[in-house]
């Protein structure tokens, strides 16, 4: 049994995925990386990269807009790093209903809590890919 003194916490890096829907093979890609770097012993000895990708993540529920459905499983606002992936889509437009707010995707309405969370407490961390 390992001495309880000497055990070492790892520290978990969630990376939000966001994109509209012509980036599957990129986002799949994403996660194949992050499972790569969770295997690197310079990395794994310290953290666990958690990918936070709705495909993995969220249920295939009904009754609610499936933006609404994804932020009560995975909010980019609390993440640690944000990657957005785009391509010649942005996605389909979204209204909040909390606040009636409009959206010209769910796509855009991650990046802008990512940005705000970041203006205000410098995380995320922000990555953004474009496909050419």
């Amino acid at each position: 049994m390992p001495d309880p003194t000497t055990q070492r916490y790892l520290r978990q890096i969630n990376i939000f995925i966001s994109s509209p829907a012509d980036v599957r093979k990129e986002r799949k890609i994403v996660n194949e990386v992050v499972a790569r770097l969770n295997r690197l012993p310079s990395i794994a000895d310290r953290f666990v990269l958690n990918p936070l990708a709705y495909e993995e993540l969220v249920p295939p529920l009904a009754g609610e807009s499936a933006q609404e459905i994804v932020d009560r499983y995975m909010e980019a606002e609390r993440s640690d790093i944000f990657i957005c992936l785009l391509w010649h889509r942005f996605g389909t437009p979204f209204v909040y209903s909390a606040t009636g707010e409009q959206f010209q995707s769910g796509t855009e309405y991650e990046f802008i809590s990512a940005y705000k969370s970041y203006e205000q407490k410098k995380a995320p961390q922000m990555l953004i890919y474009r496909c050419k």
